[in-house]
């Protein structure tokens, strides 16, 4: 080797180990990538492959027959347009009234915001179908406490309200994902600079004026991206139609699949053909999602530039405002929860309310039986074993998109984000499919599973957020100061990313204990929880113990709350101190 090609080779060299060095720092990345794609997705491909190549003992090899017989089914569209039609007018209705409420917390001198934002958030902690026993005891035809109580007035029996129709089915919907609208909404007002509604009110326009001139259309994306995801979380409910819509004609696509998978012989060609349309119905709707969610930077009014938002005075419209958070929180929160704890502690509907068999009996004999026990013993095990393993995949995914390659952490991030077109029954019919000959199927780990693939896009992006507010420079300083990898994670990363770590599991630990979308499928005798027994007493016509098990999940997930709040100071909604 000559003197003067000896600093070329050092070069080259230099150069293989630092390629070396790059593809080792990527390797993980790329593998974690790999493992949360594969976890998320192979329901969705189970899903289309067995619509094709059924795995029953007498299927021929490929066909196309499931396929044709959904999709050129005129009943199938129909039921497609009801699931529309129920969603669509679910995401209205929840973004009026949510955006509403955004709207006076926000931007108003409304009183009481703290109190009202809890009311308002409320419905987010109940799952759809404690809310729907709650509401079928309230309003029921006939038999519900707001037409007995009527009836004795009129002296007769009376049928007011019937919760049991299209109308009620939206209203359930509908209060359930209005906290989504909230959020978003509020979110974008907050971040609006007021400066054009200053400048409007200069030129002579009231409050209302200003609303309609500037506030709307500057929150248009917000809106707009609220509807859009309310829609697709509403497409996948199956439980609150199954109990409020026994009498629809054309039943929405979720019980549907519910039907077919449960029915004497399981159908399972035409559950995957249903859920391959309901499939791409939510990722076209999430598409658009995605697209109006980035819209919203052309509509950024929020520069390096200070501001303090200026508050509306209500005026002669401030009791107004008052009055209706007032009756909001005690139509849509206090009287279903107060029914359904009366639904808990009365064994038998009494049309003669003022002799009511009110007795903690019920409570005691559902709390004695050996399927509650099992069923609770069982949540808590989920629930710590998807708080682990959800921590670990969305903390990980959040902390290495911090130092990996943008294609790398764009693969990481639509690997997390990829649940969220899945709607619930469908991500329970493809894990139905995907482990149906192995050891694991009807087995409480894939529960743990569903509930996994579930929560991680939640608990990543609350994550994501957090870790993305931390500045690099501090990292740089540890490193600098001779701490470690590890050292710097354990002293610098973790306490900075706490709150949102905290506040994403609390998040994740509430989802596993209310929803029963994802897994009504998947269950055994021996692996229920309380969210599948509750829907189990519900389907047995046995109220009473269905209201029980309610409370004792909205108790759960009150005491998660309490928890997250004073033992670590975060709200599982956003992850952040208060």
């Amino acid at each position: 080797m000559t003197v003067g090609t000896a600093p070329r080779d050092l070069r080259v060299a230099g150069a293989r180990a630092a390629g070396v060095r790059r593809l080792a720092g990527r390797l993980p990345v790329a593998l974690l990538a790999l493992v949360i794609a594969g976890l998320t997705l192979s329901p969705v491909v189970a899903m289309f492959y067995n619509s094709v190549h059924p795995t029953t003992p007498d299927s021929g090899g490929y066909t196309a027959e499931a396929l044709k017989a959904v999709y050129g089914s005129a009943r199938v569209w129909t039921s497609l347009a009801v699931t529309l039609e129920l969603s669509a007018c679910a995401a209205v209705f929840g973004t009026v009234v949510g955006g509403t409420f955004a709207w006076l917390i926000a931007r108003t001198d409304l009183r009481a915001k703290g109190i009202f934002e809890i009311f308002v958030l409320a419905p987010l902690f109940t799952s759809p179908l404690v809310a729907a026993i709650a509401w079928f005891s309230l309003a029921a035809p006939q038999s519900g406490y707001l037409n007995r109580i009527i009836g004795q007035i009129v002296g007769h029996q009376v049928t007011t309200f019937d919760i049991t129709t299209t109308y009620g089915i939206v209203w359930v919907l509908g209060l359930h994902s209005m906290p989504y609208a909230y959020l978003f909404i509020k979110s974008a007002l907050q971040n609006m600079d007021p400066a054009l509604e200053e400048a409007s009110h200069a030129n002579g326009h009231g409050p209302l004026g200003t609303l309609f001139r500037v506030t709307l259309p500057m929150t248009m994306p917000a809106i707009a991206a609220s509807l859009m995801f309310i829609v697709v979380v509403s497409a996948g409910v199956f439980s609150v139609p199954s109990i409020l819509g026994p009498r629809m004609h054309n039943k929405p696509l979720p019980v549907l699949m519910y039907q077919a998978i449960t029915q004497y012989i399981a159908n399972y060609p035409r559950v995957a053909a249903l859920g391959t349309l309901l499939f791409l119905l939510s990722a076209v709707l999430l598409v658009g999602y995605r697209r109006l969610t980035r819209m919203e930077r052309r509509y950024a009014t929020v520069t390096g530039k200070g501001f303090r938002p200026r508050q509306i005075h209500l005026g002669r419209f401030r009791p107004v405002a008052t009055t209706l958070g007032i009756v909001y929180a005690i139509v849509c929160v206090v009287l279903p929860n107060a029914a359904l704890v009366l639904a808990a502690v009365t064994k038998y509907a009494s049309r003669d309310l003022a002799h009511m068999p009110f007795t903690w009996q019920n409570v005691s004999d559902v709390l004695h039986r050996a399927t509650v026990r099992s069923a609770l013993t069982n949540t808590v095990i989920a629930v710590v074993a998807v708080v682990v393993v959800v921590g670990l995949l969305a903390g990980l995914s959040a902390l290495l998109m911090r130092r990996t390659s943008r294609s790398l952490g764009a693969a990481l991030d639509y690997a997390n984000s990829a649940p969220l077109a899945v709607p619930g029954i469908v991500l329970s019919a493809g894990l139905l499919l995907v482990y149906l000959r192995t050891p694991l199927y009807a087995t409480l780990a894939l529960l743990v599973v569903a509930y996994v693939i579930h929560s991680l896009p939640n608990a990543f992006r609350i994550i994501r957020t957090g870790s993305m507010q931390i500045s690099g420079e501090l990292e740089e300083a540890s490193a600098v100061n001779g701490v470690g990898q590890l050292g710097t994670l354990r002293r610098v990363t973790l306490p900075l990313i706490g709150p949102s770590l905290f506040g994403a599991l609390a998040l994740v630990a509430i989802l596993t204990i209310r929803d029963v979308n994802e897994i009504i499928l998947l269950y055994s005798p021996d692996s229920q929880v309380l969210s599948v027994l509750t829907w189990n007493y519900m389907s047995d016509g046995s109220v009473s113990s269905a209201a029980v098990i309610g409370v004792i999940q909205s108790l759960l997930i009150l005491v998660i709350l309490v928890v997250a709040r004073l033992a670590f100071r975060v709200n599982a909604l956003v992850g952040d101190r208060r």
